[in-house]
């Protein structure tokens, strides 16, 4: 990686008229798939791990759908992976508590990643 990759990793750029909308329909869906995961975690309701695959990969879709593709937008997917394989394995063992956390954290990196990859696409004349 050269310097110039670096200085424009971590150049600002704002929200703009065209990535604010974008920025707000994944914010929007990572409160939604907290509020799902939060219902699944207390264990209510049956088809735990069904709908766990359900709501991650609705979370996942907006992603694609809002951020184009790129190493940020494959990370995104990786932290939606790795949140639904924590709130499964919590439904697995009965450990739910345990997973709460980690798996949020992963979801909030989700939007992160996906933010980030909009970000420098419409960057990309900065430099």
């Amino acid at each position: 990686m050269t310097k110039a990759e670096v200085e424009r990793l971590f150049t600002d750029i704002p929200p703009n008229a065209e990535t604010a909308p974008k920025y707000a329909r994944i914010k929007a869906a990572e409160h939604k798939l907290k509020l799902q995961l939060t219902e699944i975690l207390r264990g209510t309701g049956p088809d735990l791990l069904a709908r766990t695959t359900e709501s991650t990969r609705a979370f996942a879709y907006v992603l694609v759908e809002e951020s184009p593709s790129s190493p940020d937008l494959s990370a995104a997917i990786r932290c939606v992976r790795l949140a639904r394989e924590l709130v499964n394995e919590g439904v697995a063992t009965g450990h739910l508590h345990e997973v709460t956390e980690p798996a949020f954290l992963q979801v909030t990196l989700a939007r992160m990643q996906a933010c980030a990859a909009i970000a420098l696409a419409s960057g990309e004349d900065i430099q």
